[in-house]
């Protein structure tokens, strides 16, 4: 058995920014394998097929909101671990992740059976990756990744060629999983105990208390839209809202993981020391929107064009959903971190009702205001994240206000330079590479955080070679 890198040399900022490009890198690099697969399969799938599979996905994604019951967190949180608390961690785990198998198997759904099976070997996978992000361990992360990547491209592929339709996707999952578990088995750490036990539950459960509440939530939260859908139309609208949230999310799945990677650990870790947090947070809004809303923008202006592009004309009513849900990515960015923060201070009951909330405008809008359309479905979002604004403020407000406004409003501009001369420039190319230039000019001009955070990567490059 393999030892988990433990020691961090160098100082914690560079030792931080290096992992977290070692997982950008990860993610990126995943994502691109994921959106080549995702052009091929909306054309050997139908967008009913497509939508079968989404509504299946999602119910096993609410179900996931059953299986963690707070070990991931307590292992991120805790500032050493015995034998003992793993142990018990891996107990309540298997408790968790076999209940949440045996409510899918229960459902009488093949779909759901077979996505219930990538639920047995999560117990023992989820602790070993608990632990590597605990140690910030993103090499072996970003290895894991790429394998199940490659498994879930391999089977999809292959089985949609043959005609399986939905099932394709569900034995593809089912393939990412196990391809994932035998990765984190082979660099599991030394010492690890493989017999469940009740140990340390109580206090595994008593910090669970509020964390698992929210962490519940936002899975129905992550579930709903493509479950509301499928009840409120039929799985051909769902198929399409799918491919319009991949369009919409692809600056999000660009970074991916990278975007929440060491998050929850390192804000604890500064709580836990005394300093404040309203910097680290304002910081982090301004470089999100700095990168990631031209992108969003440029995904508004060139809709259409970019959903044939991607999936094929057949899928083109998609993007009457685009620039709705383009401005709910939007309006997510600029509150990306503050539930990691909300849980490093000890306040996992704030996001609870944040999540509860949010989960109740959703629901009541989208019935409300739905009348058929894939449109009307997104402006319905749109209209609940613009309604959950003022509670997230108010949650805010401890960390200051003043700063992160004037941090967003920096990256308004920015955005503006990249998008004016996109929608000055019919044709696409030309427009993005005016609106690239533009965009680099006026980070600079307007001294953007992010132009510092670029100018560092040559010379973190160099580091990560040595």
């Amino acid at each position: 058995m393999r030892p988990m890198p433990g020691g961090r040399q160098g100082s914690p900022v560079s030792d931080f920014r290096r992992a977290f490009l070692i997982n950008l890198g990860s993610s990126t690099a995943g994502a691109l394998v994921q959106l080549a697969l995702a052009m091929v399969l909306a054309r050997l799938l139908t967008p009913a097929e497509l939508g079968r599979f989404a509504i299946a996905a999602a119910l096993a994604g609410a179900a996931h909101a059953l299986r963690d019951l707070g070990v991931f967190g307590y292992v991120q949180r805790e500032a050493s671990l015995s034998r003992a608390q793993l142990a018990g961690c891996l107990g309540l785990s298997c408790l968790g992740n076999w209940g949440a198998a045996l409510l899918l198997l229960a459902s009488g759904d093949h779909l759901l059976a077979i996505l219930a099976l990538g639920f047995l070997p999560l117990p023992l996978t989820g602790l070993i990756a608990a632990l590597m992000h605990r140690e910030l361990a993103a090499a072996r992360l970003a290895a894991v990744a790429r394998i199940g990547a490659g498994m879930h491209a391999a089977v999809a592929l292959g089985l949609a060629w043959a005609g399986w339709g939905a099932y394709a996707l569900a034995w593809a999952a089912l393939a990412n999983t196990l391809a994932c578990g035998v990765a984190y088995w082979a660099w599991r750490p030394s010492g690890l105990p493989l017999r469940p036990t009740r140990s340390h539950w109580p206090e595994i459960l008593r910090l669970a208390r509020g964390s698992v509440p929210a962490e519940a939530l936002t899975a129905l939260n992550a579930a709903l839209p493509s479950a509301l859908l499928g009840r409120l139309g039929a799985p051909v609208l769902v198929g399409l809202f799918g491919r319009a949230q991949a369009a919409a999310g692809l600056p999000l799945a660009l970074s991916g993981n990278a975007l929440s990677f060491g998050a929850l650990p390192r804000l604890a870790r500064a709580h836990h020391a005394g300093d404040p947090l309203a910097a680290q947070l304002d910081r982090a809004s301004c470089l999100l929107s700095g990168a990631l809303w031209p992108l969003l923008a440029w995904i508004c202006i060139f809709g259409e064009p970019l959903i044939v592009v991607l999936f094929g004309a057949a899928w083109r009513e998609a993007a009457t959903a685009l620039p709705w849900l383009a401005g709910i990515a939007a309006l997510q960015l600029l509150m990306r971190y503050d539930a990691a923060a909300l849980n490093a201070v000890g306040r996992p009951g704030a996001v609870a009702a944040l999540q509860a909330t949010a989960l109740a405008l959703r629901a009541s809008l989208c019935v409300l205001l739905f009348d058929g359309s894939l449109r009307s479905f997104a402006q319905a979002l749109l209209l609940a994240e613009l309604a959950l604004l003022p509670l997230q403020l108010r949650l805010r407000r401890p960390w200051g206000l003043g700063s992160w406004f004037g941090a967003w409003r920096l990256s308004l501009w920015t955005t503006a330079a990249a998008a004016l001369p996109a929608l000055l420039v019919p044709q696409p190319l030309p427009g993005l590479i005016a609106g690239t230039l533009t965009w680099g000019l006026s980070l600079v001009l307007l001294g953007h955080p992010l132009a510092e955070e670029m100018y560092q990567l040559p010379r973190l490059f160099m580091t990560m070679r040595k």
